[in-house]
């Protein structure tokens, strides 16, 4: 407490104080106490009730007060569900986009390791844990059942040897779903989740699941006292499923947006082919294991009798999907994502992701459109050059067959027009010359009527033409 600051000590002060009248509830008068029916005296004493804002204090309201925090600082938590087939890219993409919001990233793998690690703990550590106590009994009666089934199939051992002895710390048990179901809840209450957010990496996986970690039984209250009324869930006899009639969203946990990433099984087993020896060491991404999982989404997922699948449990919610194709060039698919996931408001939970690489994303994103924009430009210049060339091309070539047209036209002219030119040669042009000659010589006053009186005198002097040479 040294090093603490001055303030602090003001907040662990603890004080006694009595109560001021002010924060006491209200009183009938006498009037009201005689005339009043029991029924009416009750509602009268409720609107008397002090409005207290948080009545338990601090600790008893603290999730309150946590909410009203980030409401007043405008701190949105980031909630998001990703699912898929195997090797869609749920996990590349989790990881990306929490790293860009700042938020947890929860797979069942953690949940089960989680789990795991609990069920070997000794019951010392474990203490009065209700819930670390149940992982531990169902996990070790997971284990004693498989090592029975591996003691049946092995048999009896051969003549003077023994089996080893069976180390059920290190068997491959698949944890209960329920417990994974509780282990997910508890995960997404904690502070982390409800302040700044989370991203679920493919799970959960079925319609079934999604009800059992994002519904509650309403809570009923004891009208009397307003304390809530215990109402213990009944137990399920082997192989019956929960009925969820009645049950309510966990508002608080469930994700507001869903991203449904797509592909065929052709692509996504050729997209594990393709994946390093070093990934696929120690996965599920063997070729058996891939035709084994990606039946059991398919089965989950597409059902052949119209059964729910986890994304319509998100649908029935409001929740608007976003389906994506895992063949998606991944920054193309990432912009997209942030897009949706930004699709009312931008989230802001203190978010730390590296700037320099988001300005250097966004600076390389500008400087393609700005080479976009200058290869259109280039193409368009280059267009407008040979369209400027294919027109004067088009221009000389309209004027050769112009030129042409204009030759034929004549020569089409000059063969029609030669029998009236032989006709004027022979019966006319000489006459009218001599008489023009004649005008010039005597240039007369009136040349157009002397013209005509010489044209009239040699008018006999011309033999009539016969018609047919013409």
């Amino acid at each position: 407490m040294i090093n603490a600051p001055e303030w602090s000590y003001r907040v662990l002060t603890n004080l006694k104080m009595k109560a001021s009248d002010a924060f006491k509830d209200g009183e009938l008068s006498p009037e009201q106490d005689e005339s009043l029916e029991d029924e009416e005296k009750e509602e009268l004493l409720k609107q008397l009730k002090f409005p207290w804002h948080c009545e338990k204090g601090i600790i008893g309201n603290m999730q309150k007060l946590n909410n009203e925090f980030n409401e007043f600082r405008g701190l949105n938590p980031v909630k998001i569900f990703v699912t898929g087939p195997p090797a869609s890219g749920k996990t590349f993409y989790s990881q990306k986009l929490a790293q860009y919001y700042n938020i947890p990233h929860v797979s069942v793998k953690q949940l089960s390791d989680e789990a795991l690690r609990i069920s070997l703990l000794e019951e010392e550590a474990i203490g009065e844990n209700a819930f670390w106590l149940e992982i531990k009994t169902k996990c070790d009666e997971c284990r004693a059942k498989m090592t029975e089934e591996i003691e049946t199939k092995r048999g009896d051992p051969p003549d003077g040897e023994e089996w080893p002895e069976i180390n059920q710390a290190t068997l491959p048990i698949r944890v209960p779903g329920d417990i994974i179901h509780k282990l997910l809840r508890q995960e997404l209450v904690k502070n982390a989740c409800r302040n700044r957010g989370y991203i679920l990496d493919g799970y959960p996986r079925t319609f079934e699941d999604a009800q059992h970690c994002f519904l509650n039984k309403p809570i009923k209250y004891d009208e009397e006292t307003g304390d809530v009324i215990d109402d213990d869930e009944d137990d399920l006899e082997e192989g019956q499923k929960k009925n969820f009639d009645g049950y309510l969203v966990d508002q608080a946990i469930v994700p507001k947006s869903c991203i449904v990433l797509t592909g065929n099984d052709a692509d996504l087993t050729k997209r594990v082919k393709h994946l390093p020896e070093s990934a696929i060491k120690g996965t599920h991404y063997t070729a058996q294991d891939m035709q084994r999982r990606l039946k059991a989404y398919r089965t989950a997922n597409n059902s052949q009798v119209a059964e729910y699948s986890v994304s319509d449990f998100f649908e029935q919610q409001g929740i608007s999907l976003f389906k994506k194709s895992c063949t998606t060039e991944t920054n193309k698919a990432l912009d997209a994502f942030k897009i949706y996931i930004e699709r009312n408001e931008k989230p802001f939970n203190f978010m730390t992701y590296d700037e320099v690489a988001e300005n250097k994303r966004n600076m390389e994103f500008l400087m393609g459109q700005m080479l976009k924009e200058n290869k259109m430009v280039e193409r368009h210049k280059q267009e407008e050059v040979v369209e400027q060339v294919l027109k004067k091309q088009k221009e000389a070539a309209t004027k050769q067959r112009m030129a042409q047209l204009r030759n034929e036209q004549k020569e089409v002219l000059e063969n029609k027009s030669q029998p009236i030119r032989s006709y004027l040669i022979d019966n006319l042009v000489p006459i009218l010359t001599d008489g023009l000659l004649d005008i010039c010589k005597r240039q007369p006053t009136d040349p157009v009527d002397s013209l005509a009186e010489y044209l009239f005198k040699r008018s006999l002097d011309v033999p009539y033409p016969d018609p047919t040479t013409y």
